[in-house]
């Protein structure tokens, strides 16, 4: 069995809707386009630097910043990572209901996949 470990996906509104909901602070989901956040003061600097510490500039397969953040928003902007939340619910059944677990704000997804597989556009990050 190769068994993908998850809580529950998130949409990126629904993550700025928690962050709200439990610091009392404003915040709201942004969707730009991948070129307005790779030009931004802040990460225009490192967009094209290696991703990887101490990492190889001359070998061809070190990514760039650029290059695995993009394949990280994507992956999760576009839900190309899947999973069977009815086994894990099985597996381990949410603490004192015995019920499937169910609505917002309550799973997180974690996996890894090919950031260049998943590159393209779209972007988001919350603000507030």
């Amino acid at each position: 069995m190769d068994l993908e470990v998850a809580i529950e996906h998130v949409t990126y509104a629904e993550m700025a809707a928690a962050f709200e909901k439990v610091t009392g602070h404003p915040a709201q989901y942004v969707d730009i386009d991948l070129e307005t956040y790779w030009n931004s003061p802040d990460l225009k600097g490192i967009a094209d630097h290696p991703a990887g510490y101490n990492a190889d500039t001359d070998d061809k397969s070190t990514m760039s910043f650029r290059d695995n953040f993009t394949g990280f928003w994507n992956v999760w902007k576009h839900g190309i990572i899947t999973r069977t939340y009815a086994l894990l619910d099985e597996i381990h059944p949410p603490i004192g209901s015995g019920a499937p677990r169910s609505g917002s704000f309550g799973r997180t997804s974690w996996g890894v996949s090919s950031a260049r597989e998943a590159s393209g556009r779209g972007c988001s990050r919350k603000t507030g």
